[in-house]
């Protein structure tokens, strides 16, 4: 009997010690990980920042997300504020959160005819999860970067492959344990008024697949943050911008080999109406929150997704925005619920429902 003990320790041992590290470590939605990870970003300029962030830890959010202007943190070559961001990624580190950080808005200083130089970019990258190791754990480049918008410069998919090389392969020199987002794909109707300046989202990642994608990054970003139509709706020639499109995007990756690679939802947000009169309806509410469930439930069911973001936790500086925390500090009707989805999807602590106590107040100070 002993010696049976001894054999199914020794068996054990090995076991573990061949299991590799990663898909041990894993976070929720990460490659290495089988199970779906929940996001919400966070608007850094908004009110309610803080409280925010405090939200994201009580509803036990898998990621945090934050989109981070360059060149507000660093106008000029050198020179680095980071007042703004400090308070907020504190807090954050303090609740044990895995934060994405969504680069965009490269400064003047660091823009080349092709777009952001690979060097200044990587360079950057390194300074921030130096500065915050804690709780920066991956890093989005220039999502939309098919857009001129996004890219700051005409598209250019070699140029944002020499970025994403850049960065990789600093962060790799540097042995920082952050996760590169690549493609950040922003849907757009070929030709659909743009003048040419933005690019098909599906010929752009198709493009950098030419270049060498799969060798760089396993995880591949999409903007759903104009959309139209129920999250049911099949994408078509005439109308893409609908949340299924990822379908399109998962037939590129598969058509060049990345089967291993998975699909980051890194925005999500219901339709404005800016597309159809018809889409008009989920300016209410409780329609939105119908929306988010449906797209949730749809995205969680497909395996070679691994995260979706809500749109925000708190409030948009500058625009009517969808947030968990409204404008007045109340909670968006689609809060319940998510925190639903959430503890449902948590086999490792089921018995912990996330959210705070109905005897709790969200906001302590009205600002």
């Amino acid at each position: 009997m002993r010696s049976r003990l001894v054999l199914f320790l020794f068996l054990a041992a090995i076991l573990i010690a061949l299991t590799p590290l990663e898909s041990v470590l894993a976070a929720r939605g990460a490659p290495g990980s089988a199970e779906f990870g929940f996001g919400a970003h966070l608007d850094l300029n908004g009110p309610f920042a803080v409280e925010g962030v405090r939200l994201a830890s009580d509803l036990q959010l898998d990621w945090m997300g934050l989109d981070l202007s360059w060149r507000s943190v660093a106008p000029k070559a050198g020179a680095f504020d980071w007042s703004r961001l400090d308070p907020v990624l504190e807090t954050a580190a303090h609740s044990q959160l895995s934060v994405m950080v969504s680069l965009t808005d490269a400064p003047d200083w660091a823009l080349t005819p092709q777009g952001p130089a690979a060097d200044k970019t990587a360079q950057f990258i390194v300074q921030l999860v130096n500065r915050y190791p804690q709780v920066v754990k991956a890093v989005e480049l220039f999502p939309g970067a098919n857009t001129l918008q996004g890219w700051g410069r005409q598209p250019d998919p070699r140029a944002y492959m020499s970025v994403l090389v850049a960065v990789k392969t600093a962060v790799s020199n540097s042995k920082l344990p952050v996760r590169l987002v690549g493609a950040g794909l922003k849907p757009v109707l070929a030709g659909d008024g743009n003048t040419g300046q933005d690019l098909d989202d599906a010929s752009f990642l198709q493009s950098l697949y030419e270049n060498g994608l799969s060798n760089v990054v396993t995880i591949v970003s999409i903007q759903a943050n104009d959309l139209t139509g129920e999250p049911l709706q099949a994408p078509d020639r005439s109308e893409n911008r609908v949340l299924r499109h990822y379908e399109n995007i998962r037939q590129v990756m598969l058509d060049h080999g990345h089967e291993s690679g998975l699909i980051w939802i890194t925005h999500l947000t219901p339709p404005t109406g800016n597309i159809t009169a018809e889409d008009q309806k989920y300016q209410d509410p409780y329609a939105q929150s119908a929306w988010y469930e449906q797209a949730f439930s749809q995205l969680k069911s497909q395996l070679y997704i691994g995260v979706a973001f809500f749109s925000g936790l708190n409030p948009a500086e500058s625009e009517q925005s969808v947030s968990l925390i409204q404008s007045q500090g109340d909670y968006h009707p689609f809060y319940r619920s998510l925190r639903d989805l959430i503890s449902v999807s948590r086999s490792d602590n089921s018995s912990i429902r996330p959210g705070r106590a109905k005897d709790q107040p969200l906001i302590k100070s009205i600002k």
